[in-house]
């Protein structure tokens, strides 16, 4: 945090973290979000790879209108609601199931979900039609990543003679 503000030394007030705009995060190993709620100012966020699992120190950055990747162990993204001015976000790798508490987010136009579990992407009300289908794009991309690994993996045990994972068309149990 001391970078942020350009102090290298010393103490570090509330009232110094409130001017902060921008702030990188990443990989500093860290699991919480300690004073993260007084960069009342902060517009852009980026906390990939830590163990982050609990985001309640964002609720109330509403100035906040780029956050992400957040590369994670965060699960539940509802405190999130409330960041209005939210217009980017990237909550990559997280175990993120269920996205309807973005529904209210309606400046939000870019939102990477890559492969997660989430079914129904219809509670995103997005302002600019391009919303929805940044966010179909995303799934979709995430979805065909996922089998090409598949595929890769089927491809180097067969090339190795093993019998890919779980049953193949045309396969006939016996017994012995």
């Amino acid at each position: 945090m001391g970078q942020a503000i350009n102090k290298s030394t010393g103490d570090i007030y509330q009232s110094d973290l409130a001017n902060v705009s921008s702030l990188t995060a990443e990989n500093k190993d860290t699991s919480d979000l300690p004073g993260l709620e007084h960069c009342t100012g902060l517009t852009s966020l980026d906390l990939g790879g830590n163990q982050i699992g609990n985001i309640s120190s964002l609720s109330g950055l509403t100035d906040l209108s780029v956050l992400g990747p957040l590369v994670n162990q965060i699960g539940n993204i509802s405190l999130l609601s409330g960041l209005t001015d939210l217009s980017g976000l990237d909550p990559l790798s997280n175990q993120i199931g269920n996205i309807s508490s973005l529904s209210g987010l309606t400046d939000l136009s870019g939102l990477n979900l890559g492969a997660k579990q989430i079914g129904d992407i219809s509670p995103m009300p997005m302002s600019a039609p391009a919303g929805k289908a940044n966010i179909a794009i995303s799934v979709i991309i995430g979805l065909i990543i996922a089998v090409i690994v598949i595929l890769l993996v089927a491809y180097w045990l067969l090339s190795r003679g093993r019998k890919p994972l779980g049953p193949t068309a045309g396969s006939t149990s016996s017994t012995a």
